[in-house]
C-alpha cells in the first residue's frame, strides 16, 4: 500500500484526476497495469476559509495548477 498526503493550499482551485500505473523493471521498463483517471477530485477554495483571500477579497480564479501558501521573509539589504 502507498499513501501520500497533499498539503493544504498546494493545489489551485479546479478538477484534478490521478492515474495509477504499476511498472516493473526486470527486462527494461514494462507497464503491467495503467488506469487513467483512477481518482478524481475537485479543489474548492472559499474566500472565508483562506486568510489571504479574505484579506484581498479576491474571488476570481488564480492562474496555475499549484498554488502553495509559502511564508516569505524579505529583508532590506544594507547599502
Amino acid at each position: 500500500m502507498a499513501t501520500v498526503e497533499i498539503p493544504a493550499h498546494l493545489l489551485n482551485d479546479g478538477m484534478f484526476s490521478i492515474g495509477v500505473a504499476l511498472n516493473h523493471f526486470e527486462h527494461g521498463l514494462e507497464t503491467a497495469f495503467f488506469e487513467r483517471g483512477a481518482l478524481s477530485f475537485n479543489v474548492v477554495d472559499r474566500i472565508g476559509d483562506n486568510e489571504l483571500r479574505a484579506v484581498s477579497r479576491w474571488g476570481g480564479r488564480i492562474p496555475g495548477v499549484v498554488r502553495p501558501a509559502l511564508r516569505w521573509q524579505v529583508e532590506e539589504e544594507a547599502r
